[in-house]
């Protein structure tokens, strides 16, 4: 469509669609717990698309971005329109290339397969004609990657160090899954066909729905309210963090989303905010704003001597206003009483340190404010909710 688009600009020119496809596709990432949004489905239609004219296709966009639910997808559509598929994946960068290859024995000669030659072979072996695609979910790299060339072009022939060639048949499929192409070759990279999947709003958003919805215990109306929480503080919240915060370590939209769903699986109990209570929208509002607080906040530290931990503290309780904090300390020293439903410090339940002097030092562990903080953070229970 680029290509048309440039030569013929000015002349939006429809895109050709299989409607009856694009509706089994539909059907499957809902029967798969997913959101059928728009974007997702035209990725999924994408690779469609590509591995119909290309043997070897990179799937591309960073964590987050629905790639390997991209090709799952895809999959099982194609198996409820009664094509079987068969897919194997692995880390190519989570064993030594030589146990992903194979290789000789140097002590005794003898040959031993590696994970992907074996894969290889067994779905070229099969007698049957049907859809075998083989994932590669794993970064890029000359270690691995070079050896693939002769796969990857129209050669599609795997020769192993035992002189063995494994020849890939027209119904078998490469298939990468890549962040990006840094340290990939100019040989590599002209070998495949490629689908991007940018980072967007929409992902997250989907993964918020998805994990709504599977809270059978909650009424609909409790749903919309915390569907609306999210609305109202993520998205500014998100836009801020990028353009003034710096976390210790790279951070991704969907990761910090995530996480905040998964503390609120945790906190948003019958026991913290019983249902049909008087002031349940308050509650659940209080919870999500102290969820959201160490979600996205507790990533921060001192660095390049700025205290972004502090900077965070003092937005946060400048920005929402909605549930008041404390203004004595920052937003990180205050937990939730479940009899008050109130912000309480950490430091008002330090136990009392009973110390008998036959007891070793070292042996004796110090109750502190901070503490009781990595003690309740690492109690809230993620059960319900498999990520």
């Amino acid at each position: 469509m680029g290509l048309l688009g440039d030569l013929f600009p000015g002349i939006e020119i429809p895109r050709e669609r299989n409607w009856d496809n694009e509706k089994v596709i539909a059907e499957v990432i809902t029967e798969n717990g997913l959101q059928p949004d728009e974007d997702f489905q035209l990725k999924v239609v994408q690779l469609d698309e590509l591995l119909a004219i290309r043997h070897c296709v990179f799937i591309m966009g960073s964590s987050g971005t629905g790639k390997s639910e991209n090709w799952k997808m895809l999959s099982g559509a194609k198996i409820k329109q009664g094509n079987k598929c068969v897919c194997r994946d692995l880390d190519p960068k989570a064993i030594t290339t030589y146990d992903f290859y194979g290789y000789v024995s140097l002590a005794t000669r003898e040959w031993k397969d590696g994970v992907f030659s074996c894969i290889l072979r067994e779905l070229a072996n099969a007698p049957d004609t049907n859809s075998k695609w083989v994932i590669l979910d794993g970064d890029l790299d000359a270690n691995w990657v070079e050896s693939m060339n002769s796969v990857m072009d129209d050669n599609k022939l795997l020769t192993l160090a035992s002189n063995e060639r494994i020849l890939m048949k027209p119904h078998m499929k490469l298939i990468f899954e890549l962040r990006d192409l840094k340290y990939a070759t100019p040989a590599t990279a002209s070998r495949a066909g490629i689908t991007f999947i940018t980072e967007k709003r929409s992902q997250w958003f989907s993964y918020v729905q998805s994990w709504i919805s599977k809270r059978e215990d909650d009424t609909p109306e409790r749903k919309e309210i915390i569907l609306g929480l999210f609305e109202k503080y993520v998205d500014e919240t998100l836009s801020t963090l990028k353009k003034e915060f710096k976390h210790m370590c790279p951070t991704l939209d969907f990761n910090l989303v995530m996480s905040l769903c998964n503390v609120l699986q945790g906190l948003l109990t019958q026991e913290n905010v019983p249902k049909g209570d008087a002031k349940e929208a308050v509650l659940l509002e209080t919870y999500f704003c102290f969820a959201a607080v160490w979600a996205f906040g507790s990533g921060y530290s001192i660095t390049d001597g700025f205290d972004f931990r502090k900077a965070f503290s003092t937005w946060w309780k400048g920005k929402w206003t909605a549930i008041k904090m404390p203004m004595k300390g920052s937003v990180f020293d205050f937990f939730i009483d479940k009899q008050t439903q109130k912000f309480v410090g950490w430091s008002q339940i330090v136990p009392q340190l009973e110390y008998v002097s036959t007891t070793p030092m070292d042996a004796v562990t110090v109750p502190t404010g901070e503490v009781n903080r990595v003690r309740y953070c690492m109690g809230i229970d993620h059960s319900g909710w498999n990520a």
